[in-house]
């Protein structure tokens, strides 16, 4: 009979998933997490097997989070005001106390993506949950007539997906409301097409 874990890995891998989010990947070493998690280096190594299994495990801990974010988008029966709405809540988390963190996807994509395909593969995947929660509204919206039929709901939903992950990034280094609205209403004027 195996030994028992000591410790809750679903909190473990939230917890390293904030520390990676306001440190990044690099500057995380594994005292930090030791010290953050309470968690020895040895039982990390056990569990996870090194640093990136424990960061690739901790991204999808945020991809969910995420992907429970995008679920708002079938809440409101309006396509275009859904997407408008998904635009305030991160236009809000961007200029709350915590939004100088970013996001840890636009983060990571800057950060690790370019050199580490086992990331990078994580990243498209988000990326891609993004792209379709997006695409799902869009058509919906073509089918109650909320949106022209001559929109292309792909394009638009890589454009909208690929728009966020700059607007993530803009709001790091200008956080403030006032440009990030007028930027989203100038975004979002795509869905306004004939």
């Amino acid at each position: 009979m195996g030994r028992q874990r000591k410790f809750d890995e679903e909190d473990i891998l939230f917890r390293a998933m904030e520390l990676f989010w306001i440190r990044g990947y690099e500057a995380t070493s594994i005292q930090h997490l030791e010290t953050h998690l309470g968690v020895g280096k040895r039982s990390l190594y056990n569990t996870f097997g090194n640093k990136e299994n424990l960061f690739i495990e901790a991204l999808k801990r945020y991809q969910a989070l995420a992907l429970s974010g995008l679920q708002g988008l079938d809440e409101t029966e309006n396509a275009k005001q859904a997407i408008r709405d998904l635009y305030l809540r991160r236009i809000e988390f961007v200029a709350s106390k915590d939004g100088w963190r970013g996001c840890l996807m636009t983060n990571t994509a800057v950060e690790l993506a370019p050199h580490n395909p086992r990331v990078a593969k994580q990243i498209k995947a988000m990326l891609k949950d993004t792209e379709n929660a997006l695409f799902k509204t869009i058509r919906r919206g073509q089918n109650n007539r909320q949106l022209s039929a001559n929109l292309d709901a792909r394009m638009t939903a890589v454009f909208l997906t690929q728009n966020v992950l700059g607007f993530n990034a803009f709001a790091k280094v200008s956080p403030g409301t006032r440009n990030l609205k007028r930027s989203a209403e100038i975004t979002l004027s795509v869905l306004d097409a004939p």
